[in-house]
C-alpha cells in the first residue's frame, strides 16, 4: 500500500495580491491571477502584458497560454526562455499545474488527464473574461497536453508544441534506478525525488501512475482539423525540438510530423512545420538555441 499524503506534499493557497511575478521585460508588465478549479484547488499563474496597455490591445485581449513540462513550473529557466523567445511583446499568460509552483494540491507521475482537465477549465475561465486564446505552447509533457487539447477542441489558430514525447509506452531507461524498479515490484511504489523550492518535498511513483502514463496514445494527433471543409485554415501547429535532446529524442518530432491532421483530406505541407534546433537540448538553455529567438508567434 502507497504512503498517504502528508501536508508537506501539497501547495497552499496563495491569493494574487501576494503571489510572486518574475521580473518583466522592457516594454511589458506582469499580473498575478489564480483560477479555481471544480474540485477547488486554485491554479495560479501569471499575465505578462504590452505596458504601457494600448486602446487595440485591452479591447481585443488576445492571449497566448504557454504551459510547462512534469516537475517544472512558471517561473523556471526554460518557461522564461520559451516566453521571451516565442512571444516577446505578445500578450501570454504562464501558468502553473496543481502541486507546482504556487498552484494548490499535488502533481504525479500518471497526472496527464488531470492537467488536460485543468487546462481546459482555465481556458474556460479566460473566454469568460473576455480573453481569445489565439495560441498554445507546451513544453515538454505540455506539448502532448496542447497537442491532445488539439485533437479534441478546434478553436485554438496555433498550437506549438516544444520537445514532446510521441511514445508514452516506455520511461527513458535511466529516469528510474533498479533498486526504484525493485521496490515497485515489492511494493507498489517508490520515493523517485525530492522536488520543491527547498527540496521539502517527495515525488511518489505508483504502478498505477506507470500504467496511465504508458497509455498515453498520441497518435489520435492524427484527428487534429487543420483545415476545413472548404480547405481554409483553422489550426496551425509548430512543432521545435533540439537534436541534443536526450530526455526526449528528436525522432519524436518526426513521428509527430508524419501523424498530425493525418486523417484531413486537405492537409497541405505547411499545416504543421517542424524546426529542429542545432545541439539543441531537452531545456533549450544552450548558447546555440539562441536561435529560438527567430521564432514568433506574434
Amino acid at each position: 500500500m502507497s504512503p498517504a499524503l502528508t501536508e508537506i506534499d501539497q501547495c497552499t493557497y496563495v491569493p494574487p495580491a501576494v503571489l510572486p511575478v518574475p521580473i518583466a521585460e522592457p516594454g511589458t508588465r506582469n499580473e498575478a491571477v489564480s483560477f479555481t478549479m471544480p474540485d477547488g484547488e486554485i491554479l495560479t499563474g501569471h499575465f505578462t502584458l504590452p505596458d504601457p496597455v494600448t486602446d487595440a490591445s485591452d479591447n481585443l485581449k488576445p492571449l497566448v497560454v504557454i504551459c510547462h513540462g512534469m516537475l517544472n513550473h512558471r517561473f523556471s529557466k526554460v518557461i522564461r526562455n520559451l516566453s521571451r523567445a516565442l512571444c516577446p511583446e505578445y500578450p501570454h499568460l504562464c501558468l502553473d499545474f496543481p502541486g507546482m509552483g504556487t498552484s494548490t494540491g499535488i502533481t504525479r507521475y500518471g497526472n496527464f488527464n488531470d492537467e488536460y482537465v485543468c487546462l481546459k477549465h482555465v481556458l474556460a475561465q479566460l473566454r469568460k473574461q473576455g480573453y481569445t486564446i489565439v495560441g498554445l505552447i507546451g513544453h515538454s509533457k505540455a506539448g502532448s497536453l496542447v497537442l491532445t487539447y488539439a485533437t479534441h477542441h478546434n478553436d485554438i489558430p496555433l498550437i506549438i508544441n516544444v520537445s514532446a514525447r510521441y511514445d508514452h509506452t516506455q520511461a527513458p531507461s535511466f529516469r528510474f534506478k533498479p533498486e526504484h524498479m525493485q521496490l515497485l515490484q515489492d511494493q507498489g511504489w517508490f520515493e523517485w525525488l525530492k522536488y520543491g523550492k527547498e527540496k521539502e518535498r517527495t515525488f511518489i511513483v505508483r504502478e498505477e501512475d506507470l500504467r496511465i502514463r504508458s497509455a498515453i496514445d498520441m497518435s489520435i494527433v492524427r484527428d487534429i482539423v487543420l483545415r476545413n471543409d472548404q480547405g481554409a485554415v483553422v489550426t496551425k501547429v509548430l512543432t521545435v525540438h533540439g537534436d541534443q535532446d536526450s530526455i526526449v529524442p528528436v525522432k519524436s518530432a518526426w513521428d509527430f510530423h508524419n501523424q498530425i491532421g493525418k486523417n484531413g483530406n486537405l492537409r497541405q505541407d505547411d499545416d504543421h512545420q517542424i524546426v529542429i534546433i542545432p545541439e539543441g537540448d531537452h531545456s533549450f538553455l544552450t548558447e546555440p538555441e539562441a536561435k529560438v529567438r527567430e521564432m514568433n508567434v506574434g
